[in-house]
Order: C-alpha cells, then sequence, then structure tokens
C-alpha cells in the first residue's frame, strides 16, 4: 500500500468558550494544558504578575492572566494593564503604513519634505521605520522633555541627537528615530487631516480594532496599572511623565485581551491592507559593508523590516517586537502571519542587571505554548471545519497517487467527519472523493500553526 505525504488545507473548528477568567476559541483540552504549562513555568519563575494571549485562526483565541498586580496583592488579571513600551513602535509602523496607503507620505521620501528642520537630510520614512537612519537609541540624546507628545517638542528632542550613521547604510534600533516618525505622522495629520497623532490612532486603529483599553499612558491615571517590579520582587519607583512624550516608540499601555486583539487585527487586515502589511515583511538590508546588523544585541542576529523584527524557524517567518521599561514591564507580540497565528505577554516585572532571566523565562514560555500547540493527537475530536489558513501535513492511507499536478481546488472526506481541502499546487490524481483515513502528524509535521 503506498503512502504518502500530501500537503493540505485542514480547517478546524475550535470550540469558543468565554469566562471572566479565561476567554477561548480553542478545545479545552489544549486551553488546559496550555494553562498548567504556563502556571508550572511561572511558579519556578521570579515574576511577579504575568498575561499571555494566543491568536488562533486569525483571532483572539486564549487569555489568562497569573500572579499579582499590585502590592496590596490585586491579582494579575486579563484586564490588568501594564506598559508596553516599545511595542508601541509596532502601532506608529501601522499608521505610518496607512498614511502611506492614502497617499500623503512616502515610503522613500526624504523627511525634508515634511520636516523643514531636515531639509537636505538623506532620511527617508523607509529608513526610520527599519531604524537605518543612523539616529542613536538613547546614548548621545537629549532626555526628551516632560509632558504630552507633540510633533514639535519631539522634533527638537531628536535633532538634540548626533547622528550615528550615514542613512541607510545600518541598522542601529532607535526610540528617537521611531518618535520622529510619530512627529511626521502628527505633523501631517494635522495638515491634511486637522488631526493630532491621538486622533489618527483612535480612527486608524483604536476604533476599527474595539481596542478601548490600548490606550496612550498619559490618558490613565497611574492607579490603572499593574505595579512594576524587579526581579527581587521589590515596587520600582517611576516619574509618571517620563514617557509621554515618546508616545510613538514607547508610550502606550495596554491589558492583555487588547494588545493580542491588536495583534490579530494586523492579521486581519483590520487596519491596513495585506499588500501593505506584506510591505512590512520584507527584510531591509543595509547598504553598508558586512550585511544587515542589529546593534541592539537582544535581536540576536534577526533583521528588521518596516517596524517588525524578522526572524524564522527554519519554517515559517516570525514577526515580533518586544518592549522593556526599567520601571518594572515588559511585554511582547509574536506574529506567526502564514499561519494566522500569534502569542503575547505582558508582565509587570523587569529588571535591567538581570533582565536575560526575565527574558529566558518567557521564551521558555512562548516555547512551551507553541509545543502544545503543535501536539495534535489524533484522537482530536475536528468536527466542522471553519477557515484556518495554514498547511497541514497528514500521512494519507488507502489512496493510490501519482505525481502532484497543479490544481486550486478539491475536496476529501476526512475521517467521514470533516472537510480538508486541498492547497492550490496539490491535487489527488486518482479517483475523486473518496474516504480515506489519516492521522495528524505533529499537527503537520512542518507547516503547523506556529
Amino acid at each position: 500500500m503506498l503512502m504518502k505525504k500530501i500537503c493540505l488545507l485542514f480547517c478546524c473548528l475550535l470550540f469558543w468558550k468565554i469566562s471572566s477568567a479565561q476567554p477561548t476559541r480553542m478545545d479545552e483540552a489544549t486551553a488546559t494544558q496550555i494553562s498548567n504549562t504556563i502556571q508550572a513555568r511561572f511558579d519556578q519563575s521570579n515574576l511577579t504578575g504575568l498575561s499571555v494571549g494566543i491568536i488562533y485562526g486569525g483571532e483572539l483565541a486564549y487569555a489568562n492572566a497569573w500572579g499579582k498586580a499590585k502590592n496590596n496583592g490585586t491579582p494579575f488579571s486579563i484586564h490588568t494593564k501594564t506598559v508596553i513600551g516599545s511595542v508601541s513602535k509596532i502601532i506608529t509602523a501601522i499608521m505610518a503604513m496607512r498614511m502611506i496607503e492614502e497617499g500623503d507620505l512616502g515610503l522613500d521620501v526624504t523627511i525634508g519634505n515634511y520636516l523643514d528642520e531636515y531639509e537636505g537630510s538623506n532620511i527617508t520614512i523607509r529608513h526610520l521605520l527599519c531604524h537605518q537612519s543612523g539616529i542613536p537609541h538613547y546614548n548621545n540624546c537629549s532626555d526628551g522633555y516632560n509632558g504630552q507628545f507633540n510633533w514639535e517638542e519631539s522634533v527638537d528632542a531628536v535633532m538634540d541627537c548626533e547622528v550615528c550613521g550615514t542613512p541607510g547604510a545600518q541598522t542601529l534600533y532607535t526610540t528617537f528615530g521611531i518618535t520622529l516618525l510619530g512627529a511626521i505622522i502628527e505633523k501631517r495629520g494635522l495638515e491634511v487631516y486637522n488631526r493630532n497623532y491621538r486622533q489618527l490612532y483612535n480612527t486608524w486603529v483604536r476604533n476599527p480594532g474595539g481596542l478601548t483599553n490600548l490606550t496612550p499612558e498619559y490618558d490613565d491615571s497611574q492607579a490603572a496599572l499593574a505595579d512594576g517590579y524587579n526581579e527581587t520582587g521589590i515596587v520600582q519607583s517611576r516619574g509618571w511623565d517620563d514617557i509621554g512624550w515618546r508616545l510613538p516608540a514607547g508610550g502606550f499601555v495596554s491589558d492583555i485581551v487588547d494588545l493580542t486583539t491588536f495583534g490579530a487585527g494586523i492579521l486581519r487586515n483590520r487596519f491596513i491592507s495585506q499588500q501593505s502589511f506584506n510591505q512590512m515583511q520584507v527584510i531591509q538590508t543595509p547598504s553598508g559593508a558586512g550585511g544587515p546588523t542589529c546593534a541592539n544585541e537582544n535581536y540576536n542576529g534577526s533583521f528588521f523590516g518596516l517596524g517588525f523584527n524578522i526572524q524564522t524557524d527554519g519554517v515559517r517567518q516570525i514577526l515580533s517586537h518586544g518592549g522593556l521599561n526599567d520601571h518594572g514591564y515588559t511585554s511582547f507580540l509574536f506574529l506567526y502571519p502564514g499561519a494566522g497565528a500569534g502569542i503575547v505577554f505582558l508582565c509587570n516585572t523587569y529588571d535591567y542587571v538581570n533582565s536575560n532571566n526575565i527574558l529566558n523565562v518567557l521564551s521558555a514560555m512562548q516555547t512551551a505554548v507553541i509545543d502544545v500547540v503543535r501536539d495534535c493527537r489524533p484522537s482530536r475530536n475536528f468536527t466542522n471545519a471553519i477557515t484556518w489558513g495554514a498547511p497541514l501535513y497528514y500521512e494519507a492511507n488507502n489512496i493510490t497517487m501519482n505525481a502532484p499536478a497543479i490544481h486550486n481546488s478539491g475536496n476529501l472526506v476526512f475521517d467521514a467527519r470533516s472537510s480538508v481541502s486541498l492547497l492550490p499546487g496539490f491535487e489527488i490524481t486518482a479517483t475523486p472523493q473518496r474516504t480515506f483515513h489519516a492521522f495528524i502528524e505533529g499537527c503537520g509535521g512542518d507547516n503547523r500553526p506556529f
């Protein structure tokens, strides 16, 4: 009997369950296993509070929380807000791409066309998005300013920075560069739409995404946020006005539900077109000798597209961004666009001295969650398929096949219960539609949800 792997698109119905503790649209057994897996690692860590969100099928599929939010014992919940730090840069990148779609910003236009202060500069909007402007991160720059973000003061703050390289020559991760991009967005927004940065955010991101809790930090009272802790469990003191000026690069706060929903909205094209999102996923290779480099060692040899840090696990592309705040907050957003999936972390623990310990804990949790989702057993009860979008491999039995032929449709009956559709480029050349037996190979061999 001939056994042959065929690449199929399997569409599983995921059960929808909502409770005050944990919304999930994956089956209860998987959700419980994920919760238990994270709980075990959380108990062994020095994290004070944690929330985790999972995108599955292009939507918020799971959210849960552990630990405490405040020193008075208030528990960390899925609605607990923390500072998301540099994950804010993705919001600004999305807004820039939207303004480019509207024709009011040019990706390869030099910023002197928008800011008189930079007349004659070779820096383009693309350079700002992919961290190739030559503007430094924090060193050799001013301390910013107190108060809410506004474009004029932000331009002044960035102009105090010492330029560290030729635009386009190297990748130099920079908060000040993204702050400058936010200033350009605000200035153009006022000129074209009579709307500032915050108002454009509401129009282009917050309202279409239904993101009531993903907000500029300055719009919240400090009491609304989780306390921030270091790794030894000591509350970190902070000035309330310390990050308002860098709103586009690090000044947003969120709970896990809204930040995960934001990630799902990116995958679902709720904010920008698929064409714009595709552009964001292309690695921007600098022109300097030695190929693409990243000044921030936390990126470990991975590279930037337009806003996102881009990696691969050898099979699929991973878009990500992290946020580390010295006042005790850590956040990470991971998107797997080819699978309509993602993982999001919010944590009220950060310690600059021991930052690797915290990052290693979250990395281990990410790996563990992926392993749980990948570990689809043949006994899993799949019924009534809905669109999923990721190719999965199945070992097909009782079917004689010739070489795959180009075809973009076709159905087979899976285990007499659910339907699977052939991916474009594959066709069963034996008898049409017939029942066969199949088993899942680790959620699909090399093309699993994550």
